[in-house]
């Protein structure tokens, strides 16, 4: 077996596909149709010159996004490039992203990088932490999912990619960041409605052997901590296009006022390093403190990860098993990763 059916073994298991579908529709007469979305990744795009513009019907409500954390699975690379798939195979989805500030003031010049998993639920490239974001350590070597685009005149832009997999402990995401040379704007994620999400899973030949994402918004560490009334800016519109590709879209807006909007200097709205929603503030119990140094390294992620896994014995981190049943349960590992990424107290 591998790292994904053990971990799936350990949370999902009788899990059984939903039975909801659609209700929603696109800017056609005609609903979303299951059968009907393509197969083969961004390489099915043949009607891209005709799709329609996301943005024509106005910029509506500018208010700003929540910031979440970047997660362990950022890379450093800053890769230009409007496709971002490297070949892999998946629903393809053509991302359109317009970046303004509150005023709803469009940000060109502006740099968006995205990353997110392939359809196996496995990031790509050098990470902090590739024990745990690879699921083929093979993928080190790539950079599927990546990539950076400059805005335009009005803010957009688009990238080429897939629809996401799914990965334990985790709502289907995609993150993104908003900067520009001097200072990091925003870094946050996106999501897709949940029946979308559903019926893909369900319904898609591509996606259907990989079954339901364990995780909702219910229970994601992220979506769940931001207030239900804010959710909706980080969940993007999505359309099906004549060739079966998603189109999916969102308006974000990032920054209180616009760099140089104005004569008088304003001042900076975030700080360059990524910091977690309110809700998710303040030390956690030390999950994975190996050592006991109320730290929790990579180094110990990874091995939290290799005990789920059957490769390494509990005795070599009696710290994750926080609940004392003798084994390492995913929520513990998921634990252990908010623990490093919000800090920990042995308390």
């Amino acid at each position: 077996m591998n790292r994904r059916q053990v971990l799936r073994a350990l949370v999902a298991a009788g899990l059984s596909p939903a039975a909801s579908r659609l209700a929603y529709a696109i800017g056609t007469t005609n609903g979303i149709s299951p059968a009907a979305w393509a197969t083969g990744g961004t390489a099915s795009m043949t009607g891209k010159a005709s799709y329609p513009d996301p943005f024509s019907g106005g910029v509506g409500d500018c208010a700003l996004v929540s910031t979440t954390t970047a997660g362990p699975c950022t890379t450093t690379s800053d890769l230009l490039r409007e496709d971002v798939s490297e070949g892999w195979t998946g629903l393809p989805l053509r991302l359109a992203l317009r970046i303004v500030d509150s005023s709803c003031a469009p940000l060109p010049g502006a740099t968006v990088k995205i990353w997110h998993t392939n359809i196996e639920g496995s990031y790509s490239g050098q990470t902090p932490a590739n024990g745990f974001c690879l699921l083929n350590q093979a993928h080190a070597t790539s950079d599927f999912f990546r990539g950076v685009q400059t805005t335009d005149d009005d803010g957009i832009v688009y990238f080429d990619t897939c629809f996401p997999g799914w990965y334990p402990g985790r709502a289907i995401h995609i993150h993104f960041q908003v900067k520009d040379d001097s200072q990091s704007y925003r870094i946050s994620q996106l999501f897709f409605a949940e029946d979308v999400t559903e019926d893909i899973f369900d319904t898609h030949s591509e996606y259907l052997p990989f079954g339901q994402p364990d995780t909702v918004f219910a229970n994601d560490g992220i979506i769940a901590g931001i207030p239900a009334a804010q959710r909706e800016r980080l969940l993007l519109d999505v359309a099906q296009m004549s060739d079966g590709a998603m189109l999916a879209s969102k308006t974000v807006a990032v920054v209180n006022t616009a760099p140089n909007a104005t004569a008088t200097p304003t001042e900076t709205p975030n700080a360059p390093e990524p910091t977690p929603t309110a809700t998710l503030s303040g030390p956690l119990p030390c999950v994975g403190d190996c050592n006991e140094d109320e730290n929790i390294s990579v180094d110990e992620l990874v091995r939290g990860v290799n005990i789920a896994l059957g490769r390494a014995d509990l005795g070599s981190c009696s710290g994750f098993d926080s609940n004392t049943d003798g084994n390492v349960q995913i929520s513990e590992l998921l634990q252990a990763v908010n623990a490093a990424l919000r800090g920990c107290t042995g308390s």
